[in-house]
């Protein structure tokens, strides 16, 4: 086993040590069990011959470089000597330019030859190697923290599942150039490996270590490690011809490009054109549902051993590694191996629950597989055979009474023997403007089945009620449930797998059982979470009958407006009434010097309205409603108007039939905070750095006072007014006497408020703005404001009815903001013809420009400004 050592080890002690070594149970240094390590796609893991490599990197700066050099050419030259990481010119200090080996050459004579290249005789000078420094963006060192890596040769790796806490079961293995890599300030773990000669590389955290890692030692000197993950770990490949070059720099870490699967054998296509299934074909190795990993390392000495078990303990103390810390031992974790062919075949649950009716129970049954709450080798016939004896709900039922721990259950029979006769079944009735949605979850080498979750329903699957459980809500995540990050410049090829993934799913579609999920639309908000609707068409509705009821699109041309257009539809919104055509109405915008001040804003009447907040059951009626209504959206303030709604040319975005009024939010009293975008804005444009400090002091002081006092706890409370209630919920019980009589889930929830505000106040620099608020933006139709004023009416938090008009200098903004210009100055009026208005923001309709297009551009059609 080879060991990559940090700088402060002695180098010239270890060479004398390691060439004293004896083979060891056929070991020879510089080999494993025999074999010599593979060199792939150009690849040769580093050997010691003897001496372990000490230094993870060679830092070079070479000197005296022709103007026509470029970093292709520094490359040609310089990875003859040894594995090039990185080659980089300096930007800043012309004929300079830095080069990273990483592992460090095995011969560094080079170092003191002379080099020609273009004319020019170059100068190398080898960078002082720390721990604690690494190149900036430009080649040169900069401070970066203590960094401790460690590599590590192994015997072997295999990946598999656990068929009992003490029994693993080794799905394939692979014992060609193994190596584990551990970096401490990272908190990563990646292993590398050879299969069918191509070069392969799993990177996971610690965070996603499923309990322990487990740590055996089988015979004298061979240890295994033992690896369970909750998530799959992401994999990349090593592509020889991904080399990304520019005139200035060259990288290797371009040429790791991401999978998705590892093929058994070279014949196997990367892609299939098929649905996507929750079980994939036998011809790949299953990355994304054997998540256990166990290697295998051999000590060739005792001094390796003691290395090994150090490292070890070190590892311990990330509580990640199961380890004794008062006997100082590691704790004795024997497994069992179960090889695949001593076990039954694993039975496919489609197979025994292939009918219509049985659709839901299969759901929740690969619910439970997916999450790996169950193992399909723990199934037996005897399972399936209870579990459709019973009725559909009951199954149900009891599928989900089993996920609801959300721990691995290894024997699921004898489980569902004993909830079935203990499970009750009561009636759940789901109100009228919510749903039941299924939703599934893609990663790039797996996908997580949920139990159906009650959400805001929309106008789309409201209208198809009757085959609302044919809906589908899928998101595309990373492994480790975090987001698919955008892909730069200079690895514009890398992602191109997991690409490759989401395209197919959306052209392809999902299966479950049999029913194949096909791509419908996706909502805006979705959108930004990587999400969309599937639909599982029937003989006589598909996805394209139900994007023709949706609307006329045809005339949006750009695709991406289109689709957005079409996910309007799939907004969140409360259905309160269907209103016959003469109730609509169509009004001018107002427009000045092409600017459209009224763009997104329209009326209601105030009867309309009234009917609204009873349906919403709000305790007064708000003065500004976001909404949808047909191919229509943005705001409507209440207006004394003829008909019931007067919407304008700009609210109109496309031609549909539907005339139901759909709301999505009502106009409320929000608090106002600074973050860190605003107050540099803020500091820019002449306000004293001391004032924001002095903010911070006092929101400190506030929040620590309302663990001590209830007064102090119902004002901090009431100072933060979020939009669903939960802040003025938590005061009203304090108000109730649980403060004082000091009940402990009350007490739980105010310091959890604090903790999060504190934490928001140090990571977001969240200060609350005392005499700020947070609101919807409509317009003055009377035209009385003149240009730069505003009128803003806010309400009293603890009694709604009662209001106050602000007057005076008072700055108004919209986040995002990136321009000082966007943080307008204006003066807040009184006046009388808009008095009705109130916890909106009302701005003039005159001038040159609006004033909402002139705060990051702005309008009305649902932004909410600070003010």
């Amino acid at each position: 086993m080879q060991l990559t050592y940090p700088n402060n080890y002695n180098r010239q002690s270890q060479c004398l040590r390691e060439s004293s070594r004896i083979s060891t149970n056929g070991y020879t240094p510089g080999t494993m069990n025999g074999y010599t390590p593979a060199t792939v796609n150009g690849y040769t893991p580093a050997t010691t011959n003897g001496c372990a490599n000490w230094q993870s990197m060679l830092k070079l700066k070479v000197t005296n470089l022709s103007s026509v050099t470029r970093a292709k050419d520094l490359k040609d030259h310089f990875e003859a000597f040894g594995k090039l990481e990185r080659v980089e010119l300096d930007r800043e200090v012309p004929g300079t330019a830095y080069i990273v080996y990483r592992p460090v050459p095995l011969n560094e004579s080079f170092l003191y030859r002379p080099h020609i290249r273009d004319g020019h005789q170059i100068f190398i000078t080898t960078m002082p190697h720390s721990p604690d420094r690494d190149p900036d963006r430009w080649g040169r060192w900069g401070h970066a923290g203590n960094r401790s890596k460690y590599t590590f040769k192994a015997i072997s790796l295999e990946l598999g599942v656990m068929l009992s806490p003490d029994t693993f079961v080794p799905e394939w293995r692979t014992r060609t150039s193994v190596e584990l890599s551990l970096n401490f300030e990272a908190k990563t773990i990646h292993i590398h490996f050879v299969h069918n000669n191509r070069r392969y590389k799993m990177e996971t955290n610690f965070k996603h270590i499923d309990d322990k890692v487990l740590v055996a030692e089988e015979e004298p000197n061979i240890y295994t490690l033992t690896l369970p993950l909750k998530y799959p770990g992401r994999y990349w490949w090593l592509n020889p011809e991904a080399r990304f070059v520019t005139d200035m720099e060259w990288y290797q870490k371009s040429q790791w490009h991401r999978v998705v699967n590892i093929p058994l054998n070279d014949d196997v296509p990367n892609r299939i054109d098929a649905p996507l299934t929750p079980h994939l074909t036998d011809k790949v190795v299953r990355i994304g549902r054997w998540t256990v990993h166990r290697l295998r390392f051999q000590c060739a000495s005792t001094l390796e051993r003691e290395r090994f078990t150090q490292i070890l303990r070190e590892v311990a103390e990330y509580n990640i590694l199961a380890y004794n810390h008062a006997a100082r031992e590691f704790v004795p974790t024997p497994l069992r191996t179960v090889y695949p062919a001593n076990l039954p075949l694993p039975i496919n649950p489609a197979s025994q629950l292939h009918g219509e009716d049985d659709f839901e129970i299969l759901y929740m049954l690969e619910s439970l597989i997916l999450n790996n709450f169950i193992n399909e080798r723990n199934l037996n016939l005897p399972f399936y055979r209870l579990l459709t004896s019973l009725p559909t709900s009951c199954a149900v039922h009891a599928l989900m009474s089993l996920a609801a721990p959300k721990r691995r259950i290894y024997d699921p029979f004898e489980q569902l023997k004993a909830t079935v006769g203990t499970i009750t079944i009561a009636r759940s009735d789901v109100p009228p403007n919510f749903l039941m949605v299924r939703k599934v979850v893609i990663t790039p080498t797996t996908l997580y089945v949920a139990a159906p979750v009650m959400e805001t329903s929309n106008r789309v699957v409201r209208h198809y009620r009757r085959v609302q459980d044919r809906f589908l809500r899928v998101q595309f995540l990373d492994e480790g449930m975090g987001k698919v990050g955008l892909t730069a410049a200079s690895e514009s090829r890398v992602n191109d797998a997991v690409y490759d993934r989401i395209y197919d799913v959306q052209r392809k579609g999902i299966k479950i059982g049999n029913r194949v999920y096909k791509f419908l639309a996706f909502s805006n908000s979705q959108l930004r979470e990587h999400a969309c609707w599937f639909f599982a068409p029937e003989p006589s509705l598909s996805c394209f009958n139900i994007r023709k009821w949706m609307g006329n699109f045809s005339s949006i041309k750009v695709i991406a407006k289109n689709a957005a257009r079409m996910g309007q539809c799939f907004s969140s919104t409360r259905a309160i009434s269907k209103l016959e055509v003469q109730d609509v109405i169509t009004i001018d915008d107002i427009e000045n010097h092409g600017y459209t001040f009224s763009d997104g804003i329209g009326k209601i009447s105030p009867r309309l309205a009234e009917d609204v907040a009873e349906k919403l059951q709000l305790k007064s009626v708000p003065s500004a409603f976001q909404f949808r209504l047909g191919g229509a959206k943005g705001v409507l303030a209440v207006w004394n108007v003829q008909g019931q709604v007067q919407l304008r040319p700009s609210q109109k975005k496309f031609e549909s039939t539907h005339r139901e009024l759909e709301i999505i939010k009502t106009s409320t009293l929000t608090s106002a905070y600074l973050n860190r975008q605003v107050i540099t804005l803020l500091s820019a444009r002449g306000v004293p750095d001391q004032t924001f400090l002095d903010m911070k002091s006092q929101r400190i002081r506030e929040l620590d006072q309302m663990l001590k006092n209830p007064q102090a706890a119902i004002d901090t409370l009431m100072q933060n007014i979020d939009g669903y209630g939960t802040a003025r919920f938590m005061a009203d019980i304090v108000r109730a006497g649980f403060f004082v009589r000091e009940d402990p889930f009350i007490l739980n929830l105010i310091r959890l408020f604090r903790v999060t505000m504190l934490k928001d106040l140090k990571k977001r620099a969240k200060i609350h703005i005392p005499k700020g608020a947070y609101l919807f933006g409509v317009l003055d139709e009377t035209r009385t404001l003149k240009e730069n004023e505003v009128f803003v009416q806010l309400s009293d938090p603890a009694n709604p009815e009662k209001v106050k008009c602000i007057e005076g200098e008072c700055v108004v903004l919209r986040v995002p903001c990136f321009h000082p210009g966007d943080v307008r100055v204006v003066q807040a009026v009184k006046c009388d013809r808009l008095r009705h208005l109130k916890d909106v923001l009302v701005f003039s309709a005159n001038g040159d420009r609006d004033l909402p297009n002139m705060c990051s551009g702005g309008d009305l059609d649902g932004d909410e400004y600070t003010q």
